[in-house]
This record gives C-alpha cells, sequence and structure tokens, in this order.
C-alpha cells in the first residue's frame, strides 16, 4: 500500500460526481484550498495549521465561526502541552478534519450510506460539517479530568477519593448548564426516546456515575450539551441541531446502543468514520500510522461492505471490530478490517 489514502481522500472530495455540485456551492475555494495542503502536506505542524484553518473556513460558510472558534484554539493548544503529561494521549484536532474528509468520501463511495444520509443534501452537508468537526470540541475537558486523577493518584490511593474530587469541579459547570429556560439534559433524554428508540436511559445519571466511578469527563457527552447549548443560546433549535448534539453525545458512549444507518444516519456515520480514522494521529508511545498504511473502499452492489486495509497490529483491529459490533447495527452495512505488513 504505497499511495497514500490521503490523495485519494482528496480526488474524490474535488471530482466525485456525488459531491462535486455540492461543494461548489456551499465549500468555498479557499477551504478547498486548504484542505489540499493539509492532505499533501509532510510537515506536522503545518497540518495542524491548515485544519485549523480549513475547519474556521468550514464554519464561516455555515455562519457559526464566532460561537465556536475560541474552542478550537483551546483544542488546538491544550493537545501541544498534553503529550508532556499523557504518553497515550492522541490528537483530536487534525482528527476531526480527517473525520469529515472520510464522511464525504464514504458517502461517495457507499451507495447505501449515500441513500440513507443524503435525503436532503444540503441539509446534511450543514449537518455533517457542524458534528465532524466539532465531535471532539470537548476532549480538553476529558484531558484535563485525567490530569487531575494523574496527579492526585499518590496522595489519594483509594481510587474513590481521586476521582470524587475531579466530578465535584465538572458538577459546578453541569449546573450552570441547565440554568435558563431550557433543561439541556431533558432535550437529550428525549432524544434517545424518539431517535434511538431507549425509553429508560437517563444520560445525566449515566455521566454522573462514569465521572464518579472513572474521575473522567465524557468528552463526547459534554460537547454534546456544550453544542447544544450554544445553539440554543444563538436562537436556533430544529430536528437538526438535535441531530448534531446527540450524535456528538453518542459517538463516545459505553453503553450498548447500536445505531442503526437507515435511522440513525449522522451518528452511525460519525461513529464509524471516527473508528476508521485512526492514521496520522501521533502520540509518544505508539507508532504513527502512515497515510501510506490504510486504504479504505467499498464493494457489494451498493457498497455495503466496507473493507479498511490497515498495518495496524492485529488486537487493535480486534478491539476496533469489537466497538464497532456493539455500536453499529450490521444489517445494512459490513465492515471487514484486513490486516496488512507495512511496505
Amino acid at each position: 500500500m504505497a499511495e497514500s489514502f490521503n490523495e485519494l481522500l482528496l480526488t474524490t472530495l474535488i471530482n466525485s460526481p456525488h459531491l462535486s455540485e455540492e461543494i461548489e456551492r456551499p465549500l468555498n475555494r479557499l477551504f478547498l484550498e486548504n484542505v489540499g495542503t493539509f492532505l499533501t502536506t509532510k510537515n506536522r505542524i503545518e497540518r495542524k495549521e491548515t485544519a485549523v484553518q480549513a475547519i474556521k473556513e468550514l464554519w464561516t460558510i455555515w455562519e457559526r465561526q464566532d460561537a465556536f472558534v475560541p474552542y478550537l484554539e483551546r483544542l488546538k493548544t491544550t493537545e501541544v502541552a498534553a503529550l508532556i503529561f499523557d504518553e497515550d494521549n492522541r490528537d483530536h484536532l487534525v482528527h476531526s478534519l480527517y473525520v469529515y474528509l472520510l464522511g464525504h468520501y464514504l458517502i461517495s463511495v457507499s451507495g447505501i450510506i449515500r441513500e440513507n444520509c443524503w435525503d436532503d443534501k444540503e441539509y446534511f452537508l450543514f449537518e455533517w460539517g457542524m458534528t465532524a468537526s466539532l465531535h471532539d470540541i470537548a476532549y480538553p475537558l476529558e484531558l484535563h479530568s485525567k490530569q487531575i486523577g494523574s496527579f492526585l493518584e499518590k496522595e489519594f490511593p483509594d481510587e474513590k477519593d481521586k476521582t470524587v474530587l475531579g466530578f465535584r469541579i465538572t458538577d459546578e459547570v453541569l449546573v450552570r448548564l441547565s440554568e435558563g429556560d431550557f433543561d439541556l439534559w431533558d432535550y437529550l433524554r428525549n432524544y434517545f426516546i424518539t431517535e434511538c428508540g431507549i425509553e429508560d436511559f437517563d444520560i445525566k445519571k449515566y455521566f454522573e456515575r462514569e465521572c464518579s466511578n472513572k474521575g473522567i469527563i465524557n468528552h463526547g457527552i459534554f460537547g454534546g450539551l456544550f453544542v447544544l447549548r450554544k445553539f440554543l443560546n444563538m436562537g436556533e433549535f430544529d430536528s437538526s441541531i438535535m441531530d448534531i448534539a446527540g450524535a456528538i453525545t453518542l459517538h463516545n458512549l459505553e453503553k450498548d446502543i447500536r445505531l442503526d444507518l437507515e435511522d440513525n444516519p449522522l451518528a452511525y456515520l460519525l461513529v464509524l468514520a471516527d473508528e476508521l480514522q485512526d492514521w496520522d494521529r501521533p502520540s509518544i508511545d505508539k507508532d504513527l500510522i502512515p497515510p501510506t498504511g490504510v486504504n479504505i473502499s467499498a464493494s457489494g452492489e451498493e457498497g455495503e461492505e466496507i473493507i479498511c486495509k490497515t498495518i495496524l497490529p492485529r488486537h487493535i483491529i480486534a478491539e476496533k471490530e469489537e466497538l464497532l459490533s456493539r455500536k453499529l447495527n450490521d444489517k445494512h452495512v459490513f465492515i471487514e478490517f484486513r490486516p496488512v505488513l507495512p511496505y
């Protein structure tokens, strides 16, 4: 696999007959120029900088840049320092743009995914753009909560004491999140009932339990709350906004909720792209998977078989297969990982 998958992403974005007419209108030239540099540069610093610029341009297209840019900058600076404290930490900023581009790629190569995602193309382009670019926006909170636990580990060897201290800091924020005329938790509860068919799942209790037991702020749940609050404060709310917040909430949820492509296309595509995008995410203690170390394609009459050839170790592949089998219903799409040796 000597060919860079990034080149295929760029070619697909520019030339796909399924995307070209949509891209010409909403995606401006500066965005495409930044994406081109992002996908072709070999300089990691330049890739991170162009990722920031491309995401800003994407938000400008939808006139949402003022609400979210400060948090994008925070994610960028937080992750630069994070490697000092957490050798396991991986990039989430560059990853967010990759996830956005990979979603477009999957829509282009898989007819079954395209058919379910594009009932309203223009609407879905907005939904996918905001969902993919914002899905890890709250990761700094999760990272900081991990650092609190690490800092207190020797002083408070009892796991419960350590994690409760971390949770109390978060709880003050949660109270403020639900102040005003709307209860964000109720919005998410209703989403799980109407969109996922789950009536007995209390997302707030789940979040509090996870904080108490693990001492970690789930960035997916907090991110969903945060994005929902931002849109509500801008006077915006409809089913599209709720789908965006719901998909972000679901993507890092450990509860076994099997998403269906037909019923939950946005959340389904986010989970799939988020898990497939594992190249070019450096950390201190993990080998970097280069863009030449992966190839994703679709086969079958409707592109229902997604094949990911990767140089990832077999035990990592097994973890991904297990996670996707728990999170995604396989009645529409079959996902297969094929390990290959590094060239």
